[in-house]
């Protein structure tokens, strides 16, 4: 199994990577969308991860992006478009009312506060393994 991270803070990155990569898990990271985003086109990802407030890059134009706060937002809703079924995991820091609302209901995107992931060394490992293989089956997005 293949996994994108995408994530602007490195040292977050790596510890994520490292812990998937102990689980026998394959990691690729990006530290920027636009990359992150050329890596998702390429394929070959059973899962990919996402920060959500990440530095704008593609999405610097868009007046509601205001210090990065919805990047990773739009960020899936570009996979989304041309992935429908391909596994998102948005990690946030995020609680801001109405920021990650356009994800809530969306089929194969779990979000997920990066303080759980940091909580217990084996949630993230496992949560990859269920988003793979897992059904998710639900209206929205």
């Amino acid at each position: 199994m293949r996994v994108l991270i995408i994530d602007d803070l490195i040292e977050e990155l790596n510890a994520f990577k490292e812990l998937l990569e102990l689980d026998g898990i394959a990691v690729t990271g990006a530290t920027d969308v636009d990359s992150g985003y050329d890596m998702v086109k390429a394929g070959g990802f059973a899962v990919v991860i996402v920060d959500i407030m990440m530095p704008p890059g593609r999405y610097r134009d868009r007046p509601d992006n205001e210090k990065g706060m919805r990047t990773g937002i739009y960020l899936i809703q570009d996979i989304r478009a041309s992935f429908p079924r391909l596994p998102i995991i948005a990690l946030t820091n995020v609680s801001m009312s109405g920021v990650l609302e356009p994800l809530y209901g969306c089929p194969y995107i779990r979000i997920v506060q990066k303080t759980e992931v940091s909580a217990s060394l084996d949630a993230l490992p496992r949560l990859v393994r269920r988003s793979a293989t897992g059904s998710q089956e639900s209206q929205g997005c």
